[in-house]
C-alpha cells in the first residue's frame, strides 16, 4: 500500500545560517569571554513565538566542545505550541551532518535546560575521552561555518511526534553549467532515446554516466534507443532533472515512487533525500510503519528500514513520551499498530523456515488491511501492553 502523508497540521521552516570569518571567534584564550553568535527563527504563525540559535565558541582549552549550538525560546512564556527543531552543519563532503533533534513540549514542560549541541570538538580531548581514533567530520570549510534549521510547530494540542532517528543527507550540489545547458537543450542535443509507453526522452550518455545514472532492465537496439518498462514516464521525467541539475522541485510529493526509481537505477544521493523526505515529511506513522518497513526491504533503504524498526520498537516498549501526556494510546491502539508488522515477521520465519513455498511479506500486509481486530483472541489487549518484540 503507498505511504499516504498524514493530515497532521503543521508548519515547517528551514533556515540556512552562514557564519563567515570564524577564525576571529576560533580561538583559545582563557582570558577571553566565550564569543556568542545569535540567529532568530519564529514559527511562522503571527510572529510572537520566537526561537534563538546560539552559536558558542568557547575559548577554553580544557572543554570538550570548542564550537556548540543552542535552541531555545526567546520568551518561554510566548510559546503555545509544541515545536520539534533539527540542527545540521555542513561538512567538507558536501553532506548536512545531524546534529541533534529536540522537542520543545507545552503539555509536559520540556522546555526546560540548555542542550549544547557540538558543531566541533576539541579533538585532543575528545580523543583521549573515547580512547580511541575517530574522524570528526570537518564543519569549517574555507573559514566558514553553515548551519541548516529545521522548524516544525505543531497546531493540534495532542501530536504525534517524529521518532528522535536522524541521517546525515547530501546538500543540494550546483551543476555546472554545462550540464544544465545540456538539459536545457536535451531534446535537440541528445544522443540517447529512451522510451517510456508512448513517450520518449533524449539525454546525453556522458551525462549519465558522469552521474552514474545505469539504465537497468532496459532493452535496446541499433540507434541508441532504450525501452524501458516498470517506471512512469513522470518519474523517469524527474530522474532526469535530479541528474543533470542536482535537485527535484516536486520531490517531497512523490518521493515513495522516486525511491523505488532511485534504488532501481543506483542514484545513491537521491535515494538518500527520498529517505528522509519520507521519514521528515509525515509519510511514516503508526498506522503504516509496517509498509514503510517492506518498502526499505524492497529498496535497500538503510535509513527507512532503520526508522521503521525502531518504531515497532517504541510501540512495543510503550514509550508515552511520544504522544500527548493526556492522551496516550490504549492497548487496543497499540495492538492495531502492532498487528501488521506481527504478520510480516510471520511470514518472514515461514520464509527462512521454507525454500519452496517462501511466504512474500508485501502480499501478507497487503491482505492484513481488513484483519484489524482489537479482540484477537491469541492476543489480548493487557497481554499486547506487555509485549516486547525481539528486533532481530
Amino acid at each position: 500500500m503507498p505511504l499516504q502523508k498524514s493530515n497532521q497540521p503543521i508548519l515547517k521552516k528551514i533556515e540556512t545560517w552562514v557564519v563567515n570569518n570564524v577564525d576571529q571567534y576560533n580561538f583559545i584564550d582563557e582570558s577571553v569571554k566565550d564569543s556568542v553568535l545569535t540567529y532568530d527563527i519564529h514559527s511562522g504563525l503571527d510572529g510572537t513565538e520566537k526561537w534563538v540559535v546560539k552559536l558558542i565558541f568557547y575559548h577554553k582549552p580544557k572543554f570538550v566542545v570548542r564550537i556548540g549550538a543552542v535552541f531555545k525560546p526567546v520568551n518561554e512564556d510566548e510559546i503555545k505550541h509544541h515545536v520539534e527543531v533539527t540542527m545540521y552543519v555542513l561538512t567538507s563532503q558536501n553532506f548536512y551532518q545531524p546534529l541533534d533533534r529536540e522537542i520543545h513540549r507545552t503539555d509536559t514542560g520540556l522546555i526546560n535546560g540548555v542542550k549544547i549541541h557540538t558543531v566541533l570538538s576539541n579533538e585532543s580531548i575528545r580523543k583521549r575521552l573515547l580512547k580511541k581514533k575517530i574522524e570528526a567530520p570537518e564543519t569549517i570549510i574555507n573559514n566558514t561555518i553553515t548551519l541548516r534549521i529545521e522548524l516544525i510547530t505543531y497546531l493540534d494540542p495532542e501530536p504525534m511526534f517524529l521518532l528522535n532517528s536522524l541521517f546525515r543527507f547530501m546538500a543540494d550540489v550546483q551543476q555546472p553549467d554545462w550540464i544544465l545547458k545540456l538539459y536545457e537543450t536535451r531534446n535537440v542535443s541528445g544522443d540517447l532515446t529512451i522510451k517510456i509507453q508512448d513517450n520518449e526522452f533524449r539525454a546525453h550518455k556522458q551525462v549519465l554516466d558522469q552521474r552514474g545514472f545505469a539504465l537497468n532492465n532496459a532493452t535496446t537496439n541499433e540507434n541508441n534507443i532504450f525501452i524501458l518498462s516498470g517506471i512512469s514516464p513522470e518519474i523517469f521525467g524527474m530522474l532526469l532533472e535530479f541528474v543533470y541539475t542536482g535537485a527535484i522541485k516536486k520531490l517531497d510529493d512523490f518521493a515513495e515512487p522516486l525511491l523505488e526509481a532511485a534504488d532501481r537505477f543506483k542514484l545513491e544521493d537521491l535515494k538518500n533525500l527520498c529517505e528522509k523526505s519520507l521519514l521528515t515529511e509525515n509519510y511514516v506513522n503508526y498506522n503504516n510503519f509496517a509498509d514503510a518497513y517492506v518498502l526499505a526491504k524492497r529498496c535497500n533503504a538503510r535509513q527507512l528500514y532503520g526508522y521503521a524498526r525502531y518504531m515497532e520498537s517504541v510501540l512495543s516498549n510503550i514509550d508515552c513520551q511520544r504522544w500527548s501526556k493526556n492522551n496516550p494510546p490504549t492497548a487496543e491502539q497499540l495492538e492495531k499498530y502492532l498487528l501488521p508488522i506481527k504478520k510480516i515477521r510471520e511470514a518472514e520465519k515461514t520464509s527462512k523456515s521454507s525454500t519452496a513455498n517462501p511466504s512474500d511479506p508485501v502480499d501478507v500486509l497487503n491482505n492484513s488491511g481488513s484483519n484489524f481486530s482489537t479482540n484477537d483472541s491469541n492476543t489480548t489487549a493487557t497481554a499486547m501492553s506487555a509485549f516486547l518484540i525481539k528486533i532481530s
